[in-house]
C-alpha cells in the first residue's frame, strides 16, 4: 500500500478488516502524523516504485524459471533471448535490453 509513515488513501472496507486488526496502519492523527515525521522525511529522498512493481519483483523472486535450450547444438550457451522465451512462457513480457544476466 505505502511505505511506513506514509499517508495513503485506502478503501473502508480494507482498511476496517484488513490493516487497522494487524496493525498495519494507523489513522492520520495529529499525534499519529507527528510519530511518523523522520520516516516521512526519509520517503522524500527515497526513489518512488509502484507496488505493482514490488509485487513483479516478488514473484521473480519466488519462480523457478525453465530455459528450453536445443540439444542439437553443441555450442549452446544461455543468452537474454533464452530467458526472455522463457518468460513469455509464463506471460510475463520483458524487452531484451531490461534482462541483465551476471
Amino acid at each position: 500500500m505505502g511505505y511506513k509513515g506514509e499517508i495513503v488513501n485506502v478503501p473502508r472496507e480494507i482498511a476496517y478488516k484488513e490493516l487497522l486488526p494487524a496493525q498495519l496502519a494507523l489513522y492520520p492523527t495529529p499525534e499519529n502524523v507527528a510519530l511518523f515525521e523522520t520516516e516521512r522525511k526519509l520517503l522524500v529522498d527515497r526513489p518512488q516504485i509502484s507496488p505493482f512493481v514490488m509485487q513483479c519483483r516478488d514473484y521473480l523472486k519466488t519462480i523457478v524459471l525453465q530455459i528450453p535450450i536445443n540439444l542439437k547444438l553443441k555450442d549452446w550457451s544461455l543468452t537474454k533471448d533464452n530467458i526472455r522465451v522463457a518468460l513469455r512462457r509464463i506471460v510475463c513480457f520483458f524487452f531484451v535490453n531490461l534482462i541483465f544476466m551476471f
